[in-house]
């Protein structure tokens, strides 16, 4: 917001404070798509800080420079309205999900501020990116030196959704680097087990291994180890 504060003569006179038109973007945020969805829309929110009695018009242009966006993996209106008598306006953007990890950064066409309202400083960046509309679930797993001994099976009730494993044998003796897979899980009844074929666990004689199941959205971690034998199990269900 910008302000602009009058000179006073005494220390018992209130200062003089002024609201200078501004008229800006919501923050940046993720663009969120359903995992199996194809396009993704969502409204976009334009901020004023003073009303005025008729609408005001200003026009929209994606930035060439920090778009990552291919032209035709969006729709972006050519305008949007603040209407009269108020301080806020709205337009609509549609992403495809061929989109999805980049970036459409969106910004107002300086020539509509000659007026001497001031624009936002920075265009808004929005980033394309599936978002889990359930229960957001990551794995991340750790393998010692014998990758090829573990694997890993998710049920849901008694059948197997998502499975993992026998990984690659690393150096002798070394920790491999983390993998992680993403899970967007209904509510429901689940089980995870993690699996050492050779019957000696993942930690901590050629490598310190472990794995780590977690709930993206509350932290609550649904399953976790490195040292057994030949398994370990864990059962879960949402909602929690």
């Amino acid at each position: 917001m910008f302000l602009s504060v009058g000179l006073f003569s005494s220390c018992e006179e209130d200062k003089d404070v002024t609201v200078v038109p501004h008229v800006s973007f919501e923050n940046d945020r993720v663009f969120g798509f359903d995992p199996e969805a194809t396009t993704a829309t969502h409204e976009i929110k334009v901020y004023a800080t003073k009303a005025s009695g008729s609408d005001r018009v200003y026009s929209l242009v994606a930035n060439d420079e920090l778009t990552t966006l291919a032209p035709s993996d969006y729709t972006l209106p050519a305008t949007v309205t603040i209407p009269a008598n108020t301080r806020e306006g709205s337009f609509s953007v549609t992403v495809k999900s061929s989109g999805l990890g980049k970036v459409l950064a969106i910004d107002f066409v300086d020539a509509d501020f000659a007026d001497g309202t001031f624009k936002g400083d920075a265009p808004l960046l929005l980033t394309a990116k599936v978002v889990c509309p359930t229960n957001d679930v990551v794995l991340e797993l750790i393998l010692d030196q014998y990758g090829q001994e573990t694997v890993w099976e998710l049920y849901e009730g008694a059948n197997v959704i998502e499975t993992g494993g026998p990984y690659t044998q690393g150096a002798a003796g070394v920790t491999q680097p983390k993998k992680e897979f993403s899970f967007c899980l209904p509510d429901g009844d689940y089980t995870f087990v993690m699996y050492d074929l050779y019957g000696d666990g993942m930690c901590c004689t050629s490598g310190n291994g472990s794995f780590l199941l977690r709930n993206v959205g509350t932290g609550k971690i649904l399953a976790s180890g490195g040292t057994f034998t030949e398994s370990l199990e864990f059962p879960f269900s949402f909602p929690e």
